[in-house]
């Protein structure tokens, strides 16, 4: 099994009964890639730095993608940490809500 560690760029499929995405992630600051794996009872949207376990598969449509077994969210510390989270996890709230919440604190 092989770890990587990446923040969600983007999400490109999900599959909010069965849990499974295909994200968009961004490696070691600059390098692009793709996801895929069922992650249920994970809340996942971009912004989001995640540890996600499995191996790199050759797609035959798609080229190569990491096919996720397992993920841990990263909370990050700080502003963009704590608003990251807010948004992530608390239903309706965005950007601004959680920027408030933040500046309340």
């Amino acid at each position: 099994m092989e770890q990587i560690t990446a923040k969600i760029s983007g999400v490109q499929f999900q599959n909010r009964q069965t849990g499974f995405y295909i994200l968009r992630v961004i490696l070691d600051g600059a390098r692009q890639s793709v996801v895929r794996g069922t992650f249920p009872g994970v809340s996942i949207s971009s912004g989001l730095k995640v540890k996600f376990t499995g191996g790199y598969e050759n797609h035959e449509k798609y080229g190569k993608q990491f096919s996720a077994t397992g993920c841990e969210v990263i909370l990050e510390k700080g502003r963009n940490g704590i608003v990251t989270y807010l948004m992530s996890n608390v239903p309706s709230v965005g950007m601004i809500t959680a920027t408030k919440l933040y500046e309340a604190l």
